[in-house]
């Protein structure tokens, strides 16, 4: 990925599904697609992951991962919509600035369906925090997967299952 200013590794990008997506997800995904090309990201593919259940297709998307050559595995839920540069902000976050360390899991904004619409960010508290979208990265314990970057060796020190549901 030369346009960006940065080195990227090959990856893969899943949308994960019960089997369809909604029309304002697929015009969020040719848009991110568009911005890609014109920005000289090439080296990640993008896939459809199937499954009834959203921790299934996520297994599913990780044991892909490591069949495969690609070194970071992005989650994006099929569902839902974003900005056209995300895929390059998540990607500059994980890898592209050398004065910081490197991000081996980086975690989109993403907010709760429900009320309180919490984003799904924990910085130690054990629930999902108020937030402020425009502050930048922050560390936390734990954050939801509907958009989510991995690096390769995290799941190459884990075992199977990566995903699963817990009880609240």
């Amino acid at each position: 990925m030369a346009d960006a200013g940065f080195q990227v590794p090959p990856g893969l990008l899943c949308l994960t599904t019960y089997g369809a997506i909604t029309a304002e997800t697929a015009n969020s995904l040719t848009q991110m697609l568009e911005f890609n090309a014109r920005n000289g990201l090439h080296n990640v593919d993008t896939r459809f992951i199937m499954g009834s259940l959203v921790d299934k297709a996520r297994n599913e998307a990780c044991a892909e991962l490591l069949r495969g050559q690609a070194q970071h595995l992005i989650f994006l839920d099929a569902d839902m919509t974003w900005q056209p540069n995300l895929l390059m902000l998540l990607l500059q976050t994980a890898f592209g600035d050398p004065t910081t360390k490197p991000f081996d899991i980086v975690g989109g904004y993403c907010n709760l369906r429900g009320d309180p619409y919490l984003p799904t960010i924990d910085t130690g508290t054990g629930t999902w925090e108020p937030t402020d979208a425009g502050i930048g990265p922050i560390e936390v314990i734990r954050t939801g997967a509907a958009c989510l970057l991995i690096k390769r060796h995290v799941l190459e020190q884990m075992e199977p299952p990566w995903f699963g549901i817990r009880t609240p």
